[in-house]
């Protein structure tokens, strides 16, 4: 059905299996890329392969409901390659609900394998809690004010080590804007964070950013102005 939504860049198809931040940042592609790429040449399909699953315990009766996995991604254009790897996240609102993904954090190349997520000995992930997180320097409860602050570039806590996705999406939408554009947001916390203990422990939240951008084109209006949303390429 991704590949689906992806072809057709429907709105209706990609809500069917993304909400949240997924399913913002890429309509927001789909938004942008039927200025920039109106024929969808870009598009190719893909696969999620060599999943790990992270299935926390939760009381029962309690939504929304949550796990994560870790996956590879392969593009399906002859020949078949991996692309990158990641996490997504999937959450079950109400009961009897679809599953659907609400986060998608890629990891970048370089930068390992990602933390060794702890298990039970009924092989399922630990959420983190308030003790396991004790001596940290930034808790899940923290985690997302600091780095709001950090890629703003006003955290003292959480340092900015340069190749953050959301980097590397703001120099994508700038190879697409016209020159003289400018481009200003700034980031804020908002929504759960999804904690599972490691050695420390892995979080995963949405990072909303409130975007503008502004550009000028000859012989046409002095001004026009859009707020895409942010999103790694390529779309998943």
């Amino acid at each position: 059905m991704n590949n689906a939504a992806n072809e057709s860049r429907s709105d209706t198809l990609l809500k069917t299996v993304e909400a949240g931040s997924s399913y913002r940042m890429d309509a927001g592609t789909y938004q942008m890329d039927r200025v920039t790429d109106p024929g969808n040449r870009q598009y190719a399909a893909f696969t999620a392969q060599n999943a790990a699953y992270y299935i926390p315990r939760q009381p029962a009766g309690v939504y929304p409901r949550w796990f994560a996995a870790r996956v590879t991604y392969t593009s399906l254009t002859a020949p078949q390659h991996a692309t990158g790897a990641g996490y997504v996240l999937f959450t079950q609102a109400p009961k009897n609900a679809p599953w659907k993904n609400v986060l998608e954090p890629c990891l970048l190349p370089g930068t390992g394998p990602g933390p060794l997520i702890e298990t039970d000995s009924h092989g399922f992930a630990i959420a983190a809690s308030a003790s396991d997180e004790a001596g940290l320097s930034v808790t899940s409860t923290q985690v997302q004010e600091a780095t709001a602050e950090s890629l703003d570039g006003s955290s003292a806590t959480v340092k900015n080590p340069g190749n953050l996705a959301d980097l590397r999406d703001e120099a994508y939408f700038s190879g697409k804007l016209p020159a003289r554009s400018t481009d200003t947001h700034k980031h804020s916390a908002w929504g759960r964070v999804f904690a599972l203990k490691t050695a420390g422990a892995a979080s995963w939240r949405s990072m909303p950013s409130g975007r503008s951008s502004r550009w000028h084109r000859r012989r046409a209006r002095p001004s026009r102005s859009a707020s895409p949303a942010s999103t790694p390429p390529p779309r998943r």
